[in-house]
């Protein structure tokens, strides 16, 4: 996968409680890693791949 320089975007609060709230489930720590294609980033769980969510061009997280 090739590496992106991303710029910064500003997002909404209650967007990024809800990303937070997925990362955080249950109160467990979650190392995670970013990914990013022309399309979206990602957020992946680092040990299992999985797409825990997108941050998409329009700044929307889903």
């Amino acid at each position: 996968m090739q590496t992106i320089a991303m710029q910064p975007v500003p997002i909404k609060l209650e967007d990024l409680q809800r990303l937070v709230g997925r990362i955080n489930k249950n109160e467990t720590k979650t190392l995670v890693r970013f990914e990013a294609d022309d399309q979206r980033a990602m957020i992946k769980e680092h040990n299992t791949g999985k797409v825990l969510a997108y941050i998409n061009n329009d700044k929307t997280i889903s």
